[in-house]
């Protein structure tokens, strides 16, 4: 894995990490994980941004409802590698889903994975998965990411 601070990443407490080696890599799919601190840990969170290179195509879109179908398959078994106290985070307040409840959406932030709005009126682009704690192991988050949307 590659820890980087990307440029365009719009708050500069955040960082992305990247698969450089392995299956995934030789398949030029990746999928970043973005890193977000906070002051309090149980409100930091880990967005796991995902980017594979068919997203960014022409119906891009299609795949990405794909991806997020097989994340909700895998709701339960996410959850519990996603971080130790994860329950006190995911209450369905405060822009959190609730825990044991996969939701999805465009421009929501209450949603388990989040569709960006300029991803959905282009057709293709990124989503980001919510639902990581700052506690969370970035290895395992980013490697069950992977093997649930790529691999999977």
């Amino acid at each position: 894995m590659d820890l980087l601070q990307p440029q365009g990443v719009p708050d500069p407490r955040q960082t992305q990490l990247h698969p450089t080696s392995g299956k995934a890599r030789d398949l030029t799919a990746t999928a970043p994980v973005r890193i977000s601190a906070a002051r309090d840990p149980i409100e930091a969170a880990l967005v796991p941004a995902s980017s594979r290179p068919d997203q960014w195509n022409n119906g891009g879109l299609a795949v990405i409802k794909n991806t997020i179908e097989k994340l909700q398959v895998k709701h339960k078994e996410n959850i519990a590698a996603y971080g130790e106290g994860n329950e006190r985070r995911l209450t369905g307040k405060h822009e959190t889903a609730y825990i044991n409840t996969f939701s999805w959406g465009v421009a929501n932030r209450g949603a388990s994975v989040r569709v960006g709005r300029d991803t959905e009126k282009e057709g293709k682009g990124y989503f980001e998965d919510r639902r990581p704690a700052s506690n969370m192991d970035p290895y395992v988050v980013t490697s069950m990411i992977a093997e649930t949307t790529i691999l999977g």
